[in-house]
Protein backbone atom coordinates (compact mmCIF):
# COMPACT_ATOMS: atom_id res chain seq x y z
CA UNK A 1 0.00 0.00 0.00
CA UNK A 2 1.29 3.49 -0.83
CA UNK A 3 2.48 5.83 1.89
CA UNK A 4 2.18 9.59 1.44
CA UNK A 5 3.95 12.02 3.77
CA UNK A 6 2.56 15.38 4.82
CA UNK A 7 5.38 17.58 6.11
CA UNK A 8 4.00 20.59 7.93
CA UNK A 9 6.22 23.62 7.34
CA UNK A 10 4.60 26.59 9.14
CA UNK A 11 1.83 26.97 11.68
CA UNK A 12 -0.09 29.45 13.80
CA UNK A 13 -3.01 28.72 16.10
CA UNK A 14 -5.28 29.51 13.11
CA UNK A 15 -3.59 27.77 10.15
CA UNK A 16 -1.03 25.17 9.10
CA UNK A 17 0.70 24.88 5.74
CA UNK A 18 2.66 21.95 4.45
CA UNK A 19 3.78 19.84 1.52
CA UNK A 20 2.59 16.40 0.52
CA UNK A 21 5.15 13.89 -0.81
CA UNK A 22 4.98 10.38 -2.19
CA UNK A 23 7.02 7.65 -0.53
CA UNK A 24 9.90 8.30 -2.97
CA UNK A 25 10.16 11.89 -1.74
CA UNK A 26 8.64 13.49 -4.84
CA UNK A 27 6.48 16.51 -4.05
CA UNK A 28 2.82 16.08 -4.95
CA UNK A 29 1.30 19.36 -3.78
CA UNK A 30 0.95 21.93 -1.00
CA UNK A 31 -1.51 21.59 1.86
CA UNK A 32 -3.58 23.92 4.01
CA UNK A 33 -5.10 22.96 7.35
CA UNK A 34 -6.47 24.65 10.42
CA UNK A 35 -4.05 25.41 13.26
CA UNK A 36 -3.41 23.07 16.16
CA UNK A 37 -6.18 23.36 18.75
CA UNK A 38 -5.54 20.18 20.75
CA UNK A 39 -7.38 18.01 18.20
CA UNK A 40 -10.72 19.69 18.92
CA UNK A 41 -13.41 18.77 16.41
CA UNK A 42 -13.97 21.19 13.54
CA UNK A 43 -11.36 23.74 14.73
CA UNK A 44 -8.05 21.84 14.76
CA UNK A 45 -5.74 20.09 12.34
CA UNK A 46 -5.30 16.40 13.09
CA UNK A 47 -2.48 15.06 15.28
CA UNK A 48 0.88 13.91 13.97
CA UNK A 49 0.69 10.21 13.15
CA UNK A 50 -0.05 7.67 10.44
CA UNK A 51 -3.60 7.22 9.19
CA UNK A 52 -5.22 4.90 6.71
CA UNK A 53 -6.98 6.74 3.91
CA UNK A 54 -9.55 5.42 1.46
CA UNK A 55 -10.98 6.74 -1.76
CA UNK A 56 -14.66 6.29 -2.44
CA UNK A 57 -16.84 7.18 -5.38
CA UNK A 58 -19.77 9.08 -3.93
CA UNK A 59 -21.22 10.26 -7.22
CA UNK A 60 -19.32 13.54 -7.43
CA UNK A 61 -16.87 14.73 -10.06
CA UNK A 62 -13.94 13.11 -8.20
CA UNK A 63 -13.50 10.28 -5.71
CA UNK A 64 -13.59 11.36 -2.06
CA UNK A 65 -10.46 10.80 0.05
CA UNK A 66 -11.30 10.00 3.68
CA UNK A 67 -8.75 10.03 6.51
CA UNK A 68 -9.67 7.25 8.94
CA UNK A 69 -9.01 6.43 12.59
CA UNK A 70 -8.11 9.93 13.74
CA UNK A 71 -8.41 9.81 17.55
CA UNK A 72 -11.71 11.31 18.76
CA UNK A 73 -12.53 12.58 15.24
CA UNK A 74 -14.46 11.49 12.18
CA UNK A 75 -15.48 12.91 8.83
CA UNK A 76 -11.94 14.08 7.97
CA UNK A 77 -11.21 14.36 4.25
CA UNK A 78 -8.53 15.55 1.88
CA UNK A 79 -10.41 17.73 -0.58
CA UNK A 80 -10.61 20.62 -3.00
CA UNK A 81 -10.94 24.12 -1.57
CA UNK A 82 -9.09 27.40 -1.26
CA UNK A 83 -9.86 28.95 2.12
CA UNK A 84 -9.74 27.98 5.78
CA UNK A 85 -13.46 28.73 5.98
CA UNK A 86 -14.03 25.70 3.72
CA UNK A 87 -12.64 23.18 6.19
CA UNK A 88 -13.53 21.82 9.61
CA UNK A 89 -10.42 19.81 10.39
CA UNK A 90 -9.83 18.53 6.85
CA UNK A 91 -6.83 18.97 4.55
CA UNK A 92 -6.97 21.15 1.43
CA UNK A 93 -4.54 20.60 -1.44
CA UNK A 94 -3.19 23.10 -3.96
CA UNK A 95 -0.21 24.14 -6.05
CA UNK A 96 0.76 27.27 -4.12
CA UNK A 97 -0.31 29.84 -1.55
CA UNK A 98 -1.48 33.41 -1.46
CA UNK A 99 -1.56 35.41 1.75
CA UNK A 100 -4.46 37.76 2.34
CA UNK A 101 -4.82 39.66 5.59
CA UNK A 102 -2.08 37.46 7.09
CA UNK A 103 -4.09 34.30 6.39
CA UNK A 104 -2.99 31.80 3.72
CA UNK A 105 -5.24 30.53 0.97
CA UNK A 106 -4.30 27.71 -1.39
CA UNK A 107 -4.35 28.00 -5.18
CA UNK A 108 -5.21 25.62 -8.03
CA UNK A 109 -6.83 23.13 -5.69
CA UNK A 110 -8.63 21.12 -8.35
CA UNK A 111 -5.42 20.69 -10.36
CA UNK A 112 -3.56 19.51 -7.24
CA UNK A 113 -6.38 17.10 -6.33
CA UNK A 114 -6.25 15.59 -9.82
CA UNK A 115 -2.48 15.10 -9.41
CA UNK A 116 -3.00 13.49 -5.99
CA UNK A 117 -5.57 11.09 -7.46
CA UNK A 118 -3.13 10.17 -10.24
CA UNK A 119 -0.43 9.40 -7.63
CA UNK A 120 -2.85 7.22 -5.68
CA UNK A 121 -3.80 5.49 -8.94
CA UNK A 122 -6.14 2.51 -8.91
CA UNK A 123 -5.49 1.70 -5.27
CA UNK A 124 -8.50 2.46 -3.09
CA UNK A 125 -6.44 2.85 0.08
CA UNK A 126 -3.11 4.32 1.21
CA UNK A 127 -1.41 5.51 4.37
CA UNK A 128 -0.88 9.17 5.21
CA UNK A 129 1.94 9.97 7.61
CA UNK A 130 1.85 13.43 9.12
CA UNK A 131 5.50 13.95 9.96
CA UNK A 132 6.93 15.53 13.06
CA UNK A 133 6.88 19.27 12.66
CA UNK A 134 10.01 20.97 11.49
CA UNK A 135 8.58 24.45 11.35
CA UNK A 136 8.66 27.58 13.41
CA UNK A 137 5.63 28.50 15.46
CA UNK A 138 4.41 31.85 14.15
CA UNK A 139 2.60 34.21 16.48
CA UNK A 140 -0.81 35.10 15.10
Amino acid sequence: MKILILQRIAQTDKWTIGKLYDNDGAEICNTLELGWQNNRREVSCIPIGTYKCTTTDEGGKYPVIRVLNVPDRDGIKIHIGNYLTQIKGCILVGTGYVITQEVPAIMNSEKAYQKLLSVIGQEKAFFLTIASPEYPKIAS
